[in-house]
């Protein structure tokens, strides 16, 4: 079996849970740095004095539900880069349909029941640093230099990486430290620092993820039985986050392909599909019973001798769509006449 064949898709085993009874919110609130208190709060009620939030499970689960979720969402870790790093009802969101990042944890404190679960912090953190990684590798395939620019500074001795936010470091290649690297650099090129960046970001992230309190490697190497009864290799993420730069990984490395849809604007994994592929079939569905729907009440209206302007208004529809609507109702019409 090949090196490539061994990092696709099929020859990768992961398997997580999440609590059949969901997650919440919970905020630890501090006294004067002297006594923790814990209490229930919504994200509404947040005040100055609870500065820990925290992701739990809801309740005490009665069971947890498995799933495997490479092949279940084969293009999660886009829809991870999509998340506000401000919308804490999305994250939360997306922890009920995925599971915690990171293996169960528990944390202590005097006086009271430990909790099992995540700091808010970390995933606005691992978002973000899936939300870079991923803004960089869209833009060096559009060619985006502009984008790219903005966040790459080029000189004769190294590349900076700077985004416009506090939660990011400021990285930097070193030409004395990376001299191949440089030798392949092209004048006014941001192409092939921006996939430096991604081979630097996507390898610490399958390597070392810098999470204090996670010890396991986020990749291990296991022998699975085959359908033959037979033992093939595969990789193991340790948890949904490794999966998730996993998936991204073969996303960069070309063995899978993703487009957004162009009706609702989610990823989708287009790897088997037609390059021409541009939307979900049920969106499409959607859009036309949705169209359908908008026409015939602007055939109404112009019946009731409203003006095409008052129309755009009264439905919340574009003019021209309007316009375009009608025109290619009367070329339909017009065709179907003997």
């Amino acid at each position: 079996m090949s090196t490539t064949e061994t990092q696709s898709e099929e020859c990768t085993y992961f398997r997580w849970s999440k609590p059949d009874t969901g997650y919440q919110i919970r905020h630890e609130m501090n006294y004067d740095g002297n006594k923790d208190y814990a209490v229930f709060l919504s994200p509404g009620e947040l005040d100055e004095r609870a500065i820990v939030p925290y992701i739990e499970y809801q309740h005490k689960a009665t069971h947890f539900i498995e799933t495997e979720v490479l092949k279940d969402s084969p293009v999660l870790f886009a829809r991870f880069a999509d998340l506000d790093l401000s919308d804490v009802t999305k994250i939360l969101e997306f922890a009920n349909q995925n599971g915690f990042l990171l293996p169960t944890h528990i944390y202590n404190f005097p006086d009271r029941l430990p909790l099992t679960g995540e700091k808010l912090a970390l995933w606005v953190n691992q978002i973000w640093l899936m939300k870079q990684t991923f803004n960089i590798w869209q833009w060096s395939l559009s060619k985006d230099t502009d984008k790219l620019a903005s966040v790459i500074k080029v000189d004769e001795k190294s590349i900076r990486y700077q985004f416009d936010t506090p939660r990011s470091r400021l990285w930097i290649i070193n030409k004395q430290n990376h001299p191949t690297l440089f030798r392949k650099l092209i004048p006014g090129d941001f192409i092939i620092p921006a996939r430096a960046f991604m081979q630097m970001r996507i390898d610490e992230q399958l390597s070392d993820m810098r999470i204090k309190a996670y010890k396991k490697p986020p990749i291990a190497m296991r022998l699975v039985f085959n359908s033959q009864n037979e033992l093939d290799p595969y990789l193991a993420p340790t948890s949904l986050l490794a999966a998730m730069w996993l998936q991204f990984r073969q996303h960069v490395t070309r063995e899978r392909r993703l487009k957004r849809c162009e009706i609702c604007e989610q990823w989708e994994d287009v790897t088997v599909n037609r390059e021409s592929w541009t939307s979900h079939e049920l969106c499409v569905n959607r859009d036309k019973v949705k169209k359908s729907r908008k026409l015939m009440a602007v055939k109404k209206h112009l019946q009731e001798g409203l003006g095409v302007d008052d129309i755009s208004v009264k439905l919340n529809v574009g003019v021209r769509d309007i316009q375009r609507w009608l025109k290619k109702e009367t070329e339909n019409k017009f065709e179907q006449k003997p």
